[in-house]
């Protein structure tokens, strides 16, 4: 019992975090699985593309010093975030392309 009960607690320095090579194994390992969400979610295959390659980047950059079992989740979830700030910026882009092009038409005709 107190073997289990050993094993069961871990100290927080007894976590491994990722290493360098074990990082690019995983990124390896979600990127077509990623892509294809991307392309589902934004229809686009160059934006798709856009979206995981920012998705892994800003893994890579906040989250390398994690725990090698974090980072299906941290992924998941960036990429998620990722996604909805492409739509966000879309929204904002087209609202001022919009905008700008009624008041260009504006000027136009005066």
């Amino acid at each position: 019992m107190l073997i289990i009960l050993r094993f069961a607690f871990r100290h927080p320095w007894d976590i491994s975090l990722a290493s360098p090579q074990e990082l690019s194994a995983f990124l390896a390992e979600v990127e077509r699985r990623a892509f294809k969400q991307a392309v589902f979610a934004v229809r686009d295959e160059d934006v798709a593309l856009d979206v995981v390659q920012d998705a892994m980047l800003k893994l890579t950059e906040n989250y390398s010093a994690k725990p090698v079992s974090e980072l299906p989740m941290l992924f998941q979830r960036i990429l998620q975030n990722t996604i909805h700030d492409h739509f966000r910026r879309q929204k904002v882009r087209s609202t001022w392309t919009t905008l700008l092009s009624a008041l260009g038409q504006k000027d136009e005709k005066d």
